[in-house]
């Protein structure tokens, strides 16, 4: 539920029965407190109520603020996987991790910058989310056509950080037909979290981002080809469940 307010004083009443999470224009607001905006003129105030459910939609905390850009090397002791073009490997992971609602102990991971759970996918043309078509069931860090081929082109490095987390990195990989190379990762936490982060990126205007079910009937798209909120150096988005 969302719902936009005139610039004032308001005080909000609460079902004490529902679990509610409360955000104000995007900011996170305890129960009990309050928050102070000063409005833009012509723009209104966003209010959000957020009730937890048992199926995962995430929810997106962006930027410095709600989300501190942390970038975890995983290069240094990383393992290389899914070397080449438009290819994908499976990998364990060190934790079962639930994404919408299925837990998984491993992922695939796709040389076109996805990882994705139960199939895997080399699609290198992407499109937005949600899509029925595949891949689904997915985390879209950077999908675009990739060539990860080692050398000059750069890898895909995978690597435990500790017994909760595990990052997957695209370091220095080449956009195919193109002199841009991207580094970015996933960080995967055993609290089914996820957050990317994106250390060097450019031409990102041909990309998607976001996470989609198995169904491709739900997702969170972030940005698909230059259509959504623009990805920029030493930026952290996370998706979790409220």
């Amino acid at each position: 539920l969302s719902q936009c307010l005139r610039p004032g004083s308001y005080t909000l009443n609460i079902d004490s029965t529902r679990n509610y999470r409360i955000y104000v224009n995007s900011q996170f607001v305890r129960q009990g407190t309050s928050v102070n905006l000063t409005a833009v003129a012509g723009q209104g105030i966003t209010v959000d109520f957020v009730e937890p459910t048992m199926v995962y939609l995430p929810v997106v905390l962006k930027s410095m603020q709600y989300t501190p850009y942390n970038w975890i090397d995983a290069t240094n002791g990383g393992t290389i996987v899914a070397q080449g073009d438009d290819t994908y490997q499976y990998v364990n992971l060190p934790f079962a991790f639930n994404f919408y609602g299925s837990t998984y102990t491993g992922l695939y991971v796709s040389s076109n910058g996805f990882v994705s759970f139960g199939s895997g996918y080399s699609s290198l043309s992407n499109y937005c989310i949600p899509s029925t078509a595949t891949p689904n069931n997915a985390i879209y860090a950077f999908w675009d056509d990739l060539v990860p081929t080692g050398g000059s082109n750069g890898n895909i490095y995978v690597k435990q950080i500790n017994s909760g987390t595990f990052v997957i990195e695209w370091y220095r990989v080449k956009k195919y037909g193109s002199s841009n190379y991207q580094t970015f990762e996933i960080v995967l936490k055993n609290d089914h979290s996820i957050t990317l982060q994106y250390q060097s990126v450019s031409n990102t205007g041909s990309a998607t981002v976001g996470v989609e079910n198995a169904t491709g009937t739900l997702a969170k798209q972030y940005i698909c080809n230059g259509v959504g909120t623009s990805l920029t150096n030493q930026l952290a988005i996370r998706y979790t469940t409220p």
